[in-house]
């Protein structure tokens, strides 16, 4: 009797390795989102801070397309209109 066992030892062995590797899994993914977020953050403010000069100078060169962009942004304040 004192050697029967409901659950063998390797079963439990294979129940916490399984758990083991699920728990570092999820952190390691959960770490990669909170970074994704970040470097697409910091992407994000990097463009906004070159793209006013970028365009500045395309629409210098071209100013018949600045009109047509700032109808579209009109457009796209107030969805509404045509």
């Amino acid at each position: 009797m004192k050697k029967a066992q409901i659950i063998p030892e390797w079963l439990l062995f294979m129940v916490s390795l399984i758990l083991i590797i699920s728990l570092s899994i999820s952190g390691y993914l959960g770490y990669q989102v909170v970074q994704s977020s970040e470097e697409k953050e910091s992407a994000f403010q990097e463009g906004k801070a070159a793209n006013p000069t970028e365009l500045n100078s395309y629409f210098k060169e071209h100013p018949d397309i600045y009109k047509d962009f700032l109808i579209w942004s009109r457009k796209e304040e107030n969805p509404g209109q045509k």
